[in-house]
């Protein structure tokens, strides 16, 4: 998931350019094109799907085993309705959320509605640290420096399941 629609367009074609198999869906595509997106997803001809948080509400997809947040959303009920993406039908996954030092109170208040921290990624920089990778994934984002959390849904998992992946 990205923030806004331009981030989604730009985070599609990146992907697509290393050889993914992605398709988009935001605001902006027509709702053939949205459906056609959630479809090739569904069916696995789409490996990876970004999306704002028109796709976070209302789509129902089964078997998706990891969600990037790659901008936190706006709001802490937006950030359980993402990663509730991968807890369908008492299957688990794995939320991996991208968080800058700008978005500390996001973190806090999300963390607030969770009641509990959200896990540091081993390796990573904390809140206010500046990371020491040189990396390209780093300039992705302008001039702002990450720091991971991610996320782990400890619910139950079925076995022998495969399904799609990403959000």
């Amino acid at each position: 998931f990205a923030r806004t629609k331009s981030r989604v367009d730009r985070l599609g074609q990146t992907l697509e350019q290393a050889g993914q198999r992605v398709a988009v869906i935001h605001g902006d595509r027509t709702l053939p094109q949205r459906l056609r997106a959630l479809d090739g997803f569904k069916r696995g001809r789409v490996r990876i799907l970004v999306a704002t948080d028109v796709a976070a509400r209302g789509i129902d997809v089964a078997n998706i085993a990891h969600v990037v947040n790659y901008d936190l959303p706006s709001s802490p009920e937006d950030y359980i309705h993402r990663i509730g993406r991968t807890a369908r039908m008492k299957m688990t996954g794995r939320a991996t959320s991208f968080v800058t030092a700008e978005d500390h109170d996001q973190l806090k208040a999300i963390e607030t509605l969770l009641g509990h921290a959200v896990p540091l990624a081993e390796g990573s920089p904390g809140p206010g640290e500046r990371s020491t990778s040189r990396g390209g994934a780093d300039r992705s984002r302008g001039d702002r420096q990450r720091w991971g959390r991610p996320g782990e849904d400890r619910r139950p998992q079925q076995s022998g399941s495969a399904g799609p992946e990403g959000a």
